[in-house]
């Protein structure tokens, strides 16, 4: 009979060489030996750097699922791909870089049995100015568009139950920027239940790759001519249950 996988581990790898060993090992030692039966599924999206080979010099070592794209299929297709291969009870999806402390994933794991999607709150963020603007003021976007009464919905330590997330991606994505907030804005309005929790935010111990202030008016753009889409979409989902 084929073990029941409790909890599965996703994160997504773009050009981290420098960090992405001693991130393996971290969340190994600390979440992973504590859990019978785990999954740890790696998306490998088209990496620039030696991220591919250390990886395949890790994958036996610590059970890894693997996968990898020599081209690459940007943020929000590589979280779709890697959520839809999650089988575990529970999923855990947390950025790649040390941007955060594998040890909060304890503070979201708590609340597992009362909520459907535990979200990492970014506190004491040491980051640009500008993006904590940006998350400020995307969020206030959504609280006054939609349902949304979350502070920081796109940030990415969170924790799924299954059910919640897999329901959610049955339904069609809209944008290509700011994914995961519309996962979980779709999950919210099916009546899934979604607590914000603090958790502390990093900033990279090597040069930060951060989108460019360049690139965010297109960000910004884009999901706002999305944005009527996906509210139909919502209102549907709303209607329906």
């Amino acid at each position: 009979m084929k073990k029941k996988i409790k909890l599965s581990i996703v994160i997504l790898v773009h050009n981290e060489e420098e960090s992405i060993k001693k991130e393996i090992q971290d969340i190994y030692k600390i979440i992973i030996k504590k859990f019978k039966n785990t999954e740890f599924i790696i998306t490998q999206d088209g990496s620039e750097d030696n991220s591919d080979k250390i990886l395949k010099s890790l994958k036996k070592k610590y059970k890894l699922k693997y996968y990898s794209f020599k081209n690459r299929l940007g943020v929000h297709n590589a979280l779709l791909f890697s959520l839809k291969k999650a089988t575990g009870d529970y999923i855990f999806f947390m950025d790649s870089g040390n941007k955060f402390l594998v040890k909060e994933f304890f503070k979201i794991y708590k609340h597992k049995n009362k909520f459907d999607i535990v979200s990492g709150y970014r506190i004491n963020r040491q980051d640009q100015t500008y993006r904590i603007l940006l998350t400020y003021f995307f969020n206030l976007f959504l609280k006054m568009f939609t349902m949304s009464e979350f502070n920081d919905l796109d940030s990415g330590f969170k924790l799924f139950k299954k059910r919640a997330v897999k329901k959610s991606l049955t339904q069609k994505k809209i944008n290509s920027y700011f994914y995961m907030s519309e996962l979980c804005l779709k999950a919210f309005y099916m009546g899934f239940k979604i607590k914000e929790v603090n958790v502390n935010y990093l900033q990279r111990k090597t040069k930060s790759r951060a989108t460019s202030i360049n690139q965010i008016p297109k960000m910004i753009i884009s999901f706002l001519k999305n944005f009527y889409q996906l509210k139909l979409i919502l209102n549907a989902i709303k209607k329906s249950n």
